[in-house]
């Protein structure tokens, strides 16, 4: 049984959905962040006109061993938009600095390298509705390097 919600994005610019609802075109940040300063960041491809995208690329930071106690993922799902400013659907951190869920993952990621660990995490959203929205991520941790794997739907 399929328990995927459709969702409406607020910029009424966009392409009309067929069931009547509006479509995103919804992509991935992330944000390495190193004792609370931005070191690098990255984006996904934008899939354009979607509720319900799935991301299958690779986002790789190179972070030497003995700093992934210091370092910590801050991702952004966000809505493209070609006129105005970029929308935030969601965030999560993931990482030695977050809290619950994502700070678990980190430890089963360091716990076992070379393994990709996949776990759906809620994200925040910065205004509070009804709707709520998971995001699978998958880490893995090899000698030098932090690969993420990113897909994103949305879930009752």
């Amino acid at each position: 049984m399929d328990h995927t919600r459709r969702f409406a994005a607020s910029d009424e610019d966009r392409d009309q959905h067929s069931s009547g609802g509006l479509l995103l075109h919804p992509y991935v940040k992330v944000s390495l962040i190193c004792d609370g300063r931005r070191l690098k960041k990255k984006k996904t491809s934008i899939k354009k006109n979607t509720l319900n995208p799935a991301y299958n690329e690779a986002i790789i930071f190179d972070i030497p061993p003995d700093s992934m106690d210091h370092v910590s993922l801050h991702i952004s799902v966000m809505d493209y938009d070609l006129v105005g400013h970029n929308e935030i659907i969601g965030v999560m951190r993931v990482g030695c600095h977050a809290e619950g869920l994502g700070r678990d993952h980190w430890n089963e990621m360091l716990a076992y390298p070379r393994k990709p660990i996949a776990h759906w995490h809620p994200l925040l959203e910065s205004k509070k509705s009804e709707k709520e929205m998971f995001f699978i991520f998958a880490v893995t941790y090899g000698s030098y390097f932090l690969q993420r794997h990113c897909d994103m739907r949305v879930d009752e």
